[in-house]
C-alpha cells in the first residue's frame, strides 16, 4: 500500500520531502514507541505480581515484544493476546491467571481507546464527517466499536458465556485434536480454567482496587502515546508545524477505531489508506505519504522485525 501511494504521488516529490525530514522528531518518535513497549511490560509485571506470580521484568518485556509481533501478522490484529497467554503459561503461570492478566490489559486498553474515540466523536464530528471518501466510515467505525466493546466486555466478565463459547464443538474438537485428548476432557478443562480465571479476577478486584487504577492509568497513557506517534510522524515532515495537537490525536483515535474490523494482518492496507486520505488534505500528498511511511516503520514494521528476531532466537535455544 505504501509503495502504491509513493508511485501515485511521484518519486521526485517524495525525495524532496525525505530530504526535509526532521531527525529529532523521528528520534522522539522512536523513544515514544519504546516507552509504549515498556508501559505494556510494566502492566504485565504488576498484574503478574498481583496474582503472586513473580515474573522477571525481562520475561514481561519479551511477552510484549512477541505479542506486538503476533498482533502485526495476524488478521484483525487478533493474535497478540492469545500468544501472550501462551507465553505466560510457558513461563509457569497458571492458565487462569495468565488469561486474567491478558484480559485485564485488553479491557483497560480497549476502554482507553473507546474513551478517546468517544471524545473524537463528540468534538470532531463535523471535521470527521467532511473527510472525503472515508468520513462516514470512520464515524460508523466509532459507533460499531462501541457496540462491540459492550458485547466483548460482557463476554469477558460472564462465566456462563465463556463456558458456552469454549464448549462449542467448533472450538473443542480442534483443541481435542491438537492436544490429543478426548473432547469430554477438554470440556472439563475449559470449565476448570474458566473458574480459575474468574476467581483470579475476583480475588484481584477485592484485594487491590488500586492495582486496577494503576493499570488503567498506564493503559490510558499507552493508548494516548500510540495516537501521539501519528502526530510525531506528521511533524517530522513539516518545517513549520502548525498542526493542532489535539485535533490530530482525535483523528488518530477515530481512525484506530476501525482497526478491529479490518481482516488484514495488523490492519495493513486499510489503515494506511485512511491515514493518507485524512492527512493529505492537511499536510499535502507527498508529506502525508512520507509521514505514513515513517509512522508504519516505527509502529508496525519495527514490531515485526524486532519480534521476529526475538522469536527466532527463542526457537534456536
Amino acid at each position: 500500500m505504501i509503495v502504491l501511494l509513493f508511485s501515485l504521488v511521484g518519486s521526485r516529490e517524495i525525495l524532496i520531502t525525505l530530504k526535509e525530514v526532521n531527525i529529532p522528531n523521528i528520534t522522539l518518535l522512536g523513544i515514544t514507541v519504546l516507552v509504549i513497549m515498556l508501559l505494556d511490560s510494566t502492566r504485565t509485571y504488576i498484574l503478574s505480581r498481583s496474582v503472586e506470580e513473580k515474573l522477571p521484568f525481562k520475561v514481561c518485556l519479551e511477552n510484549t515484544v512477541m505479542g506486538f509481533y503476533f498482533s502485526a501478522v495476524t488478521p484483525f490484529a487478533a493474535g497478540g493476546q492469545p500468544f501472550q497467554i501462551y507465553h505466560l503459561v510457558k513461563n509457569s503461570v497458571e492458565l487462569g491467571k495468565a488469561s486474567m492478566v491478558v484480559a485485564v490489559k485488553f479491557i483497560s486498553s480497549f476502554t482507553s481507546a473507546v474513551l478517546l474515540g468517544i471524545l473524537a466523536f463528540i468534538f470532531l464530528f463535523d471535521e470527521i464527517k467532511r473527510i472525503r471518501l472515508i468520513g462516514p466510515i470512520l464515524l460508523t467505525g466509532v459507533f460499531a466499536t462501541l457496540v462491540f466493546y459492550a458485547l466483548f466486555l460482557t463476554f469477558l466478565l460472564n462465566r456462563r458465556w465463556i463456558e458456552s463459547v469454549f464448549s462449542l464443538k467448533i472450538v473443542t474438537i480442534p483443541i481435542s485434536f491438537i492436544l490429543r485428548k478426548p473432547v469430554d476432557v477438554v470440556k472439563n478443562s475449559v470449565k476448570e480454567k474458566t473458574e480459575n480465571y474468574m476467581d483470579a479476577l475476583k480475588t484481584m478486584w477485592k484485594s487491590s482496587k488500586k492495582t486496577f487504577l494503576v493499570i488503567f492509568i498506564l493503559s490510558f497513557t499507552m493508548i494516548f502515546l500510540i495516537q501521539v506517534t501519528g502526530f510525531l510522524s506528521l511533524v517530522s515532515v513539516l518545517k513549520d508545524s502548525r498542526l493542532n495537537f489535539f485535533e490530530i490525536i482525535g483523528l488518530q483515535s477515530a481512525m484506530n477505531m476501525i482497526v478491529y474490523f479490518l481482516p488484514t494482518p495488523g490492519a495493513s492496507g486499510g489503515i494506511e489508506g485512511s491515514f493518507y486520505i485524512i492527512y493529505s488534505g492537511i499536510v499535502g500528498k507527498s508529506r502525508s505519504a512520507v509521514s505514513l511511511f515513517i509512522w508504519r516503520m516505527a509502529t508496525y514494521y519495527s514490531a515485526i522485525i524486532v519480534g521476529g528476531i526475538l522469536i527466532l532466537k527463542k526457537m534456536k535455544k
